[in-house]
């Protein structure tokens, strides 16, 4: 009984073999609300290849002739050189130090830039 207007989605790579972004949008299309794809990355990739992904990702999310995807947010801002787990530390769009200081730039920040310029 509780009402909502928004729907949000987790998007990692994997589900992509699993489930396919298209079927997953065709699937939350059913719903007369909009769509934030709340928290979306791909692991263990190049970082050319995780640029590619998430910037492909992202165009095919707003351009979708729905018009309902209303945001996307990449998991996460930041690397964590000391996360417990291994697979943890390189999600970030920026490459961060132990003591958690942005050192540069990678290239998924950029391709992801040019497209909110």
């Amino acid at each position: 009984g509780v009402e909502f207007d928004l729907l949000g989605w987790d998007w990692y790579s994997q589900m992509e073999k699993e489930y396919g972004i298209d079927a997953c949008l065709e699937d939350l299309m059913k719903y007369d609300m909009d769509v934030i794809f709340c928290e979306t990355n791909i692991s263990e990739a190049p970082e050319k290849y995780r640029a590619e992904y998430l910037s492909g990702l992202m165009k095919k999310l707003y351009n979708h002739p729905s018009g309902k995807v209303k945001g996307m947010i990449v998991y996460e801002l930041m690397d964590e050189p000391t996360h417990d787990n291994e697979k943890e530390r390189t999600y970030g769009l920026v490459c961060a130090d132990e003591q958690g200081n942005a050192i540069g730039l990678k290239d998924a920040y950029l391709e992801i830039q040019k497209l909110l310029v």
